[in-house]
């Protein structure tokens, strides 16, 4: 894949070379319009580096990637290619290094090579397949087709010094057939994928995978049942075979077994699992208010996703409001959510959520946020416990654990002559307690607080920040980490560099007691060589100076340099 990659960088730049020095007549100005040809996007070069003295190294002392996402657009034409490249494959087994084009011309729309494309939440979302697609969206038809590689074939290797999980390759297919316009449609999702067991050198019971195979069947709905009530369906039922190689069933065992078989052979292995994502929403001049229903049946998935979480069914209500002539918005929502649905599991959880933010532009100097959240989790366990205080056993154990999250920010500004002021205040408060029937609940507490002003000379383009940090933990000891933050920031060459430091030294105590002393250096550096043409390069430095005989004194130093261009 690398062979490929420069060739295409190279021409993707030189195109937009060629479409910036291209002369177009000016005669006809719906014409040139039409014709207009343009590069939109990015793409980024990077390398970072990283040395540590004191301790293991906690990342690889070099890496480099390179990606983005240039667009050509002509008219109706336009030609995005994806693009993500770097070391990291090195370490990693499945595909990190990937590029793709999706050129798509009014309704039509091609994928080539590396693609995340969604149909359906439940059947096939964002999982990067290698392969081929097209989209047809003409008029109020709705279609598409996927084909490709779903995953790649990784041998066992019992020498690896890493433990990793071999991998079957997997194919497959999906297929979309709908009516409707952009957001107003019904459409029907067909996948199917199943692992090739010709890839692996496989050994049945040798190694810890089973060759496996899926059929999944979906629906989404996005429509008006009303003027301002709009409703919203996800539904999916998944043929999961765990292992292809157990024994299938055929008319005899089951009258079904025959019906079934073109779409996917039924196995002892095999599993039939549904979801259901739903929402009603009524949505006013300014405010919507929502409910919302989801069932996930245990152990349900796709190949056609990368994880979704399962038994598990939840109802929420949700509303947001904009008042005070859109200067405030109000978003709330409550939640129940249960498991073990078909109460097969000695253990059941039901959990409730309540969420409230608040975002107040007061004028155009002071706004306000406020954030709120409670999530309370109780575990009911069935088993039998043994009781020490009667010496009997209790047929159930109670678990739970209540979160609670608190956030507030605050920020006014002033201009006075020629000088821009900015007071900032940002405070975070977070409690959990976990409990049971027969230990006292344990608690844990964390607060952080960070106030800072800064100052801005509009005429030398030079920025002061001062602030201080607190931040405290306590459970079964008590952390707390305070120290001051100074920051400068300096813009030069009429802007096109900017230059930035900021330092903050944080004092560590133990239990009242002084147990290091951690500075860090942020050094950010930009400059932008031409219009569109971006150098970044960002040195950050950590030293930590223990006091403790059970922590070491260590230094940290990170560097990244990158190179974008903006089309």
């Amino acid at each position: 894949m690398k062979k490929f990659l420069f060739p295409i960088l190279f021409l993707t730049l030189a195109g937009s070379q060629t479409i910036a020095g291209s002369g177009i007549p000016a005669e006809k100005d719906s014409l040139k319009k039409e014709h207009k040809v343009s590069l939109t996007g990015s793409l980024t070069a990077s390398m970072q580096a990283y040395h540590v003295s004191g301790i293991p190294g906690r990342r690889e002392n070099f890496t480099w990637r390179i990606s983005g996402n240039p667009t050509l657009n002509a008219g109706d034409f336009h030609l995005p290619l994806h693009i993500l490249v770097g070391s990291y494959q090195d370490a990693l087994k499945q595909p990190f290094n990937k590029i793709g084009i999706s050129p798509q011309y009014k309704w039509l729309k091609v994928h080539l090579g590396f693609n995340n494309v969604e149909f359906s939440k439940l059947v096939v979302s964002q999982r990067t397949f290698l392969g081929v697609g097209v989209e047809l969206n003409p008029l109020i038809f709705r279609l598409g087709i996927l084909y490709g590689r779903w995953q790649k074939a990784i041998e066992p290797d019992s020498t690896s010094a890493e433990p990793f999980t071999p991998a079957f390759k997997r194919k497959g297919y999906a297929v979309k057939i709908g009516f409707g316009k952009k957001d107003r449609y019904v459409d029907f999702i067909y996948f199917k994928g199943k692992d090739d067991t010709s890839s692996l050198h496989y050994e049945p019971y040798a190694i810890p995978i089973k060759p496996q195979e899926n059929a999944a069947l979906g629906i989404v709905l996005r429509q008006n049942i009303a003027r301002k009530v709009f409703l919203e369906i996800d539904g999916a039922i998944s043929l999961f075979s765990r292992d292809i190689l157990a024994r299938s069933y055929d008319k005899s065992d089951l009258s079904f077994a025959e019906k079934i078989k073109p779409i996917i052979p039924l196995r002892s292995s095999t599993q039939v699992l549904g979801a259901l994502l739903s929402k009603i929403e009524y949505r006013g001049k300014s405010f919507k208010i929502g409910f919302g229903y989801d069932r996930i049946t245990p152990d349900y998935e796709t190949m056609g996703i990368y994880y979704f979480q399962n038994d598990v069914q939840r109802f929420t209500l949700s509303s947001d409001w904009r008042m005070l002539k859109k200067r405030m918005t109000v978003t709330a929502k409550i939640g129940l959510e249960k498991t073990n649905l078909l109460e097969t599991l000695t253990a059941t959880s039901t959990r409730t959520l309540a969420l409230l933010n608040i975002f107040w532009m007061i004028d155009n100097n002071n706004n306000l946020n406020f954030f709120y959240s409670n999530n309370q989790q109780s575990v009911k366990d069935a088993r039998e416990i043994p009781d020490t205080t009667y010496h009997s056993f209790t047929d159930s154990i109670h678990l739970g654990q209540a979160v609670n999250i608190l956030s507030a920010s605050f920020q006014h500004r002033w201009v006075k002559e020629k000088r821009n002021h900015i007071l900032n205040f940002n405070g975070n408060y977070q409690s959990s307690r976990q409990y049971n029937d027969f230990e006292t609940s344990q608690k844990v507490y964390s607060f952080n607080f960070l106030p800072d002003y800064s100052i801005t000379f509009e005429k030398p383009h030079f920025t002061l920040l001062a602030g201080f940090e607190y931040s405290q933990f306590i459970a079964d000891i008590t952390i707390a980490n305070y120290g001051p933050v100074i920051g400068i920031t300096k813009q030069m060459l009429k802007k096109k560099m900017t230059a930035s430091l900021r330092t903050n030294v944080s004092v560590n105590y133990t239990e009242g007691e002084p147990s290091a002393i951690t500075t860090r250096l942020f050094l950010n550096f930009s400059y932008r060589i031409i219009s569109k043409h971006l150098l970044k390069m960002r040195l950050v430095y950590l030293h930590r100076n223990s006091r403790e005989l059970s922590s070491a004194t260590f230094s940290e130093l990170q560097g990244e340099l990158g190179y974008t261009v903006q089309f």
